[in-house]
């Protein structure tokens, strides 16, 4: 990951906030590394709930390519994901 300066706080690309009901119990945070990848950083309120929630986010990302569509508009430019 890139280092930050001296109180310079990063900003992520990209923040995906996990909720149950008001609490927040996991943060996953993309990083643009510089090249066109990503450096993630990950936060859990409970550890003991790290299975727990690697399933959930398992059980979304399955849904998400099952539902996916791939779409070229007239120019020819692709609508693609950050990745």
């Amino acid at each position: 990951m890139k280092k930050a300066r001296k109180n310079e706080v990063l900003t992520p690309g990209i923040e995906i906030i996990v909720r149950t009901g008001d609490k927040e119990v996991a943060v996953i945070a993309f990083f643009r590394d510089g090249t066109r990848g990503y450096d993630v950083v990950c936060g859990i309120d409970d550890s003991r709930q790290r299975d727990s929630i690697c399933a959930a986010l398992q059980q979304a990302a399955e849904a998400m390519a099952e539902a996916s569509f791939h779409v070229v508009d007239a120019e020819g430019t692709q609508d693609t994901g950050p990745f």
